[in-house]
């Protein structure tokens, strides 16, 4: 990893997470050792804020997941949402389109990357922004 994690954060976040520097340059440094022990780290690692693309002035619904998918070609940053030509879709996102369904009496019109919920302000937010792939498939970092 050439970039620092932080640089990765888009700016418009960076004056939000400020007080939290010291504690994602430690994350950095965890991360950077799951490299060098060829742990393999989801999502990449320049998707790991991807949930932070979308300016938090233009947020206007939260979505809280619990972590990555543990696959690899799953994993884009977003909270539940996958490459849009993936193919079966994860149950969770699977029953996230059903209930969308449900309360709205339509189907989503929505793509599996679900970039146009973030398109419409919806922040796509896991608590836990990494994770590995293990028999466990634990959280890294």
């Amino acid at each position: 990893m050439s970039a620092t994690l932080w640089s990765s954060i888009p700016a418009s976040w960076q004056s939000c997470l400020a007080s939290c520097r010291s504690s994602i340059d430690q994350i950095d440094v965890q991360l950077a050792q799951c490299v060098k022990d060829s742990i393999e780290v989801v999502p990449s690692f320049e998707n790991i804020f991807a949930a932070l693309k979308i300016s938090p002035s233009d947020v206007s619904v939260v979505v809280i997941g619990q972590d990555p998918y543990p696959t690899p070609s799953h994993a884009i940053g977003l909270a539940f949402a996958i490459p849009s030509q993936t193919k079966p879709l994860p149950g969770s996102l699977r029953n996230i389109f059903k209930e969308v369904a449900a309360d709205t009496g339509s189907t989503s019109t929505a793509d599996a990357s679900l970039g146009a919920w973030v398109d419409q302000g919806v922040l796509l937010l896991n608590t836990s922004l990494t994770t590995y792939r293990s028999r466990h498939n634990r959280t890294c970092c």
